[in-house]
């Protein structure tokens, strides 16, 4: 299994556009086998460690084929390209982690 998390920093001006990318993410995730559990929202920062990333999303990928086929998607491009025009800095302003993990 991999976990796909996504970590994002958001312009202000975009917070409340946030909703409606993650519903459409998480949409894409119902059609793809192997994709599931979709988790998104907005970073609470109970550590104060998080370095101005202010949303974020997770999701398991069964397979590195599923989580192949979910970077491919149609939809899945236009909605980080949306993403990513949100971000304070563009692309840099979204940090990705696959973690492979047993546990």
């Amino acid at each position: 299994m991999i976990r796909h998390c996504v970590m994002m920093k958001v312009a202000p001006e975009y917070h409340d556009r946030m909703d409606d990318i993650f519903v459409s993410l998480s949409e894409v995730v119902e059609r793809i086998d192997g994709i599931s559990d979709f988790r998104s929202g907005l970073n609470r920062d109970f550590e104060g460690k998080s370095f101005g990333f202010t949303h974020g999303f997770t999701l398991d990928a069964h397979s590195t084929a599923a989580l192949e086929i979910y970077a491919c998607d149609e939809t899945h491009k236009i909605v980080g390209g949306q993403m990513t025009t949100h971000c304070v800095g563009g692309a840099e302003g979204i940090m990705v982690f696959d973690i492979e993990g047993q546990v």
